[in-house]
């Protein structure tokens, strides 16, 4: 069987749930040379592009996302506790799935999923605590403190 695009694609999307090949066709505007339906089909070998370039640029295009795209799939629900674990320490503040929600604008019920290392979410809720995006509890930059100090 013929390795496609699209098989690559599924490869890459082992590694990160976020990266769909909509999300691909759109990043690197495919559009303007065919249509969605229409890159599908070249992508999974059904349909001959007749543009040599076209291909040579597809295949580019997959290369250089499977080039930035880093693998969240052996994260656990034990590593994400430990990284939970570790910001709250830092932080000095309770970390909850409300407050984890309300930082990255994402349900609870998905929050508390890649908490336990499942779901879509699973990327960004890992950086988020690894990369330390929840303000401390004592931030003087928060709204509540301007206002307090406006007064």
């Amino acid at each position: 069987m013929k390795n496609t695009f699209l098989d690559k694609l599924k490869t890459i999307r082992q590694h990160d749930l976020r990266h769909t090949y909509m999300e691909m066709f759109y990043t690197f505007e495919l559009d303007t040379f065919y249509s969605p339906s229409m890159v599908h089909l070249i992508m999974t070998g059904k349909r001959d592009s007749r543009n040599s370039e076209f291909m040579n640029f597809l295949s580019r295009c997959v290369t250089v996302y499977n080039n930035n795209t880093k693998d969240y799939s052996h994260i656990s629900e034990e590593q994400m506790n430990s990284a939970l674990k570790g910001l709250e320490d830092e932080r000095g503040i309770y970390i909850t799935t409300e407050l984890l929600a309300r930082q990255i604008s994402y349900t609870t019920t998905g929050i508390a999923s890649a908490l336990r290392g499942k779901g879509i979410f699973v990327p960004d809720v890992w950086d988020t605590l690894n990369l330390g995006l929840i303000p401390h509890s004592n931030n003087s930059d928060s709204i509540f403190e301007n206002i307090h100090a406006y007064n």
